[in-house]
């Protein structure tokens, strides 16, 4: 986590319209002359600043005392609350001052000096123009769902990264009530408060890495406090708030009156459970800083913050969906703009087809209250993605909208019913997301923040059973790349040698994100896409074969649940092949956007190849699904022999869509140099190193077919011998694996099979090509050369 340049240098500081309507009596041209015209509006308070920091802690309520002053951000709060007032009174002018120029929340240089101008809420959003937020997960997550999600560029972000000054300002200048201070508290406080959190975590992740914070410099807009963590909980606190009560202007509130209507406060103390789980997450957090050097080199420190960080901001969304289901169910448009702006685009981050669903029914268009069940619906399904459960978000005034039930054990992954808890092993898929999104922005703290995701992981949980003091940890992609489990796959070994390094993947990817090696220096697209396929089917690839390979060792040990949690091995394999996005139903979700993993490879292959089943999905995967079943059988049945054949069959059936690519980019790449820019070559060479392993193994003469066609090299024409020899290269490798012609199919007239024809049969038609006819040719073919 290293501190960067931003990626939207902006002249002029903060985008502030200066559209104010006509119908206000003033015109508001400056910050300071709004400042001193707030500061003489008489049904405003006076407020006296001080003139440096008062010392001492802060009493936030509710058991929450920090260890530095932290008022003057809590006072934020108190500009909300005032907004709030003028606007019931239709004093709409007095309100847009004190939101453009502030009041209450007093702002202090680094030594601890009062400065003349405020803190302002509609600086908690302008300040994201020039780039201060870039590479934080929540604020690149609202920027990718604003944009449209996947295939979008990060040009198109920065016209959105002012969403909530935009939202506020048409609020208050079409004076729409209450709506202007509400959407400043869920807009901009709530994305103003991940920042800080985030900046916490930063602070800790770089004193960790070496760098000295005093001599680089703190986050100045926060007045140079090294506790970041304790502004944080000042922003979603407030200034005087009671615990519990739903009377304030702080995100607290809002979460406190969330609660009231979804029934979800703790009996106990009558507080949201959303307020009690950050509050709590905030004193894990305050206890790891706590401690003498805590953010020292070598300290798992920033690893333990990043945790809580995410599990932070997972809570943080909870009265946002309470609120949007709210609007929804009274049709108040207003509202469900406000929110839904709000919540949507984080979910940009889960399944595309959902996301785009709600994107098109919230944002894009007016409400229809015909759709709210199926909206709903969308909206329940993302839960599990965004970080929280049905529990979380209750049950709306009881009657009115049940709670939704939590996903079972045994929740499908494309119809596969696992019988343990290895839904949080498919949520790795989601890592896979977040590192995609923060890849498609421009900006070197974005691409710090996917490193981030890829070393210490954000979304696939290690299973802690209910009541268990076992501290909460993550797997990371990282992790999966290093694994020694590795080793249980006969495969790996290929992959050891060819690259001559035990860590292969993870030294491509590391190289790439530090800007070494071949790829480092390369064009952001290519980068971007050499990190992710090799992620896909390099780290992920080999992880699924050795789970099945420890499969087949726990079947021999007798423990077929000798995991971490417990889980069965065998729903491990298919935790890792299918993932978590591809939904309940035979052949996974019907809009390949949806997938990341090998699963859904294949069906976006089976299109482009003509490999489909009837039900439209790819053959192959019809195939491996047919073994996931069996296999499953045999290891609860202890028929290890069994399930040795079984877990071979879906070892080669799964290189079908890898031979497949190669193919496809093959086609791409024969119309580019070398030298290209295009994404393309990265994505063919990352496809053939994910694959080229394996066909060495079985045929060193076709491997070097695909490396002198696939492998860029300076100076040479990429699939310089055309796509049909590459595809040819996999002759032999087919016939080894005894991969029937109709599992890989043809693109564009080019096929891999075209050598069976040949060797076969030449004036018979495709379709009638075997594959134990070829067997016997090359059989045959072997032994005369043996006489020869």
């Amino acid at each position: 986590m290293t501190r960067r340049k931003t990626a939207f240098p902006r002249g002029g500081g903060s985008r502030v319209s200066s559209a104010i309507p006509s119908t206000m009596p003033l015109v508001l041209a400056t910050p300071l002359l709004l400042l001193l015209l707030s500061a003489s509006t008489t049904m405003l308070s006076v407020v006296h600043a001080q003139d440096s920091v008062p010392a001492g802690g802060t009493d936030l309520g509710g058991g929450i005392v920090t260890t530095t002053n932290v008022e003057h951000f809590a006072k934020i709060s108190l500009d909300v609350a005032e907004m709030t007032t003028l606007t019931q009174s239709n004093s709409f002018n007095d309100a847009f001052n004190i939101y453009l120029a502030g009041k209450n929340s007093i702002k202090y240089d680094r030594n601890g000096n009062a400065l003349p101008d405020k803190r302002t809420l509609s600086s908690m959003s302008t300040s994201a123009a020039d780039g201060r937020y870039d590479g934080e997960i929540p604020f690149v997550y609202q920027m990718y769902g604003l944009a449209g999600g996947d295939g979008h560029t990060y040009e198109t972000y920065e016209s959105f990264a002012a969403y909530a000054d935009t939202f506020v300002q048409d609020a208050l200048k079409e004076q729409k009530g209450t709506l202007g201070p509400d959407a400043a508290i869920a807009l901009n406080v709530w994305m103003y408060a991940a920042h800080v959190l985030t900046v916490a975590v930063e602070d800790c992740a770089l004193e960790s890495s070496g760098v000295n914070l005093d001599i680089i410099g703190r986050d100045e807009d926060l007045g140079g406090s090294e506790n970041a963590l304790e502004m944080f909980i000042a922003f979603w606190i407030g200034y005087q708030q009671a615990a519990g009560s739903d009377d304030g202007s702080s995100p607290y509130a809002m979460a406190e009156r969330a609660a009231t209507l979804f029934g979800t406060s703790d009996a106990s103390n009558g507080e949201a459970m959303v307020n009690s789980n950050i509050k709590q997450l905030f004193n894990e957090a305050q206890q790891i800083l706590s401690f003498p050097n805590a953010c020292r080199p070598e300290s798992d420190s920033a690893s333990q913050l990043w945790g809580i960080l995410h599990r932070t901001v997972s809570q943080m969304q909870v009265p946002l969906v309470q609120l949007l289901i709210d609007a929804m169910v009274r049709e108040e448009q207003d509202r469900i703009s406000l929110y839904a702006k709000a919540v949507v685009p984080q979910m940009s981050s889960c399944a595309a087809s959902a996301y785009r669903r709600l994107k098109e029914n919230l944002l894009d268009r007016t409400y229809d209250p015909t759709k709210f069940v199926d909206i709903l619906a969308d909206l329940q399904g993302n839960y599990d993605c965004l970080g929280f459960g049905c529990e979380d978000v209750g049950a709306y005034q009881t009657d009115k909208v049940a709670q939704c039930a939590e996903l079972p054990v045994n929740y499908p992954m494309a119809e596969y019913s696992p019988t343990s808890h290895v839904h949080l092993h498919s949520k790795i898929d989601l890592d896979v997301n977040a590192i995609k999104a923060l890849l498609s922005f421009d900006s070197e703290k974005s691409w710090a923040a996917a490193k981030d995701v890829y070393m210490y992981g954000k979304n696939s949980e290690v299973y802690r059973a209910p009541g268990s003091s076992d501290a909460y940890t993550v797997r990371s992609l990282q992790s999966l790349a290093t694994s020694a489990l590795r080793k249980k796959s006969p495969w790996y070994t290929l992959f050891e040698d060819y690259f001559q390094d035990p860590n292969y993947a993870d030294t491509i990817v590391m190289d790439v994100f530090e800007g070494r090696g071949k790829w480092g220096n390369s064009a952001r697209e290519q980068k971007a896409e050499m990190l992710t396929k090799t992620i896909q089917y390099q780290v992920l690839y080999m992880y699924l074969l050795a789970e099945a390979g420890d499969a087949d060792a726990d079947c021999r040990s007798g423990d077929k649940n000798d995991n971490v949690g417990g889980a069965h091995s065998w729903d491990e394999v298919a935790a890792y092949y299918i993932g978590s996005l591809e939904g309940v139903a035979r052949g996974g979700s019907t809009d390949f956007a949806d997938g990341q993993l090998q699963w859904n490879l294949a069906n976006k292959r089976s299109t482009q190849f003509n490999t489909q089943v009837p039900e439209g999905y790819a053959l192959v995967n019809s195939e491996i699904e047919d073994d996931l079943y069996a296999g499953k059988g045999e290891l609860d049945a202890y028929a290890c022999d069994s399930l040795a054949k079984t877990i071979k069959r879906i070892e080669r059936n799964s290189i079908v869509p890898l031979i497949q690519s190669v193919i496809r980019y093959a086609l791409k790449m024969e119309d580019l140099t070398y030298s290209s820019s295009s994404k393309d070559i990265a994505e063919g060479e990352a496809f053939a190193l994910a694959v080229l392993p394996i066909v060495k193994s079985v045929d060193k003469p076709g491997a070097i077919v695909l490396e002198n066609n696939m492998i860029i090299q300076d100076g040479v024409q990429p699939v310089a011998e055309g796509a049909q020899r590459v595809a040819d290269a996999f002759y032999k490798t087919m016939v080894e694996f005894e991969l029937e012609c109709e599992l890989v199919g043809q693109a564009d007239g080019v096929s891999a099979c075209d050598m069976f024809r040949k060797m076969s049969n030449p004036a018979g038609p495709f379709a009638s090509v075997s594959l134990i006819s070829s067997v016997v040719v090359v059989g045959v073919s072997i032994l005369l050369a043996a006489f020869a």
